[in-house]
């Protein structure tokens, strides 16, 4: 097998991430995530890139005698969608979605582990403690086409490091719980939610008691 190639974004800003932990949401063996969010000429042209491999996959696999005369393959959503807003209006933007299997078995039975390797805006070798929503980012990936019959066809972007070049905490800021900014009323002080809570009343756990 040709060796593959590894591509890179333009910079974007990350929506979702789980790029220090994976996240064991949809698989108990863990996933690394990135969401990347992409306007203009730059999304056209990654969309481009990634539609001529989803045909050229679905051309591999018609190579097979059991799909050869295949009126339709079953094809799953591609690894990008039109971004929208809280209310679910779309923003202009598009957003791309990368992962990394945090695990896998190989043919002997061993565990073999990986994770996306972490760069600054210099390439120095990183260990952020997170990497939160609204960090500006590049992200280096492979382009990974496969197919099953039960689940069908399509293409994944498989990412294999990240480069950031602006790091966010991803901070409960007013504006990420929903909160419009008010002209009259009460102004406080500058302190933080990690400031304002201690260390066994955390920002999540702020938002899961308010009644919203």
């Amino acid at each position: 097998m040709a060796d593959r190639k590894i591509l890179t974004t333009p910079r974007g800003v990350a929506k979702f991430c789980h790029l220090v932990k994976p996240s064991t949401k949809f698989d108990p063996e863990g996933v690394y995530t990135a969401s990347l969010l992409l306007e203009g000429q730059e999304a056209a042209d990654l969309i481009e890139i990634i539609d001529q491999a989803i045909e050229d996959n679905l051309t591999e696999i018609r190579k097979d005698h059991k799909y050869a005369k295949a009126k339709k393959i079953k094809e799953n959503d591609p690894p990008y969608k039109d971004d929208t807003d809280k209310e679910g209006n779309e923003t202009g933007k598009t957003l791309f979605n990368f992962k990394q299997k945090a695990t896998a078995t190989a043919k002997d039975g061993s565990k073999l582990t990986f994770r996306p390797v972490l760069y600054d805006s210099r390439g120095n070798v990183i260990h952020p403690k997170d990497v939160g929503f609204g960090s500006t980012v590049r992200i280096a990936f492979e382009l990974i086409p496969y197919h099953t019959p039960s689940t069908g066809a399509g293409v994944q972007l498989r990412m294999r490091g990240v480069q950031i070049l602006e790091l966010s905490s991803g901070e409960l800021t007013a504006e990420a719980l929903g909160f419009d900014i008010e002209e009259d009323g009460y102004v406080g002080t500058d302190e933080t939610v990690e400031e304002i809570f201690d260390d066994t009343d955390t920002a999540e756990g702020a938002a899961e008691g308010a009644d919203f």
